[in-house]
């Protein structure tokens, strides 16, 4: 039930138009420029488990879209055996809390230094 239920959400949105649209929504730059940043940003702010998670989901994608598989090898990310069935966005819903929280405390910590970045 929870793995077709988790497919439902991929088929439905999430991941997949994230990783199968070319431009983001909101800020209208081409995706591919944002997996590189994003990977490294939650690396950055220390979330190791985040990071390793949106690396997998490279890796996943890359079967369906040739921009995540260029973005997937230039960022070293190892390769995944090609599958249509996952429970990676019921992992990112269980940790994205602890995303938000780790990015609030990223900035607050390092203000000043983002401030001198303008």
């Amino acid at each position: 039930m929870a793995r077709g239920l988790n497919q439902r959400f991929l088929n439905n949105g999430a991941m997949n138009q994230y990783f199968a649209r070319a431009q983001s929504d909101t800020s209208g730059i081409e995706r591919a420029h944002l997996y590189g940043p994003t990977y490294r940003g939650l690396q950055r702010i220390g979330h190791e488990a985040g990071a390793a998670l949106y690396a997998e989901s490279i890796a996943l994608y890359a079967h369906f879209h040739d921009r995540v598989e260029q973005a997937r090898a230039a960022l070293g990310i190892a390769a995944l055996p090609k599958t249509e069935q996952t429970d990676i966005m019921s992992r990112y819903y269980a940790i994205n809390d602890s995303i938000e929280s780790a990015r609030r405390a990223y900035i607050r910590a390092h203000i000043a230094g983002l401030e001198q970045e303008e």
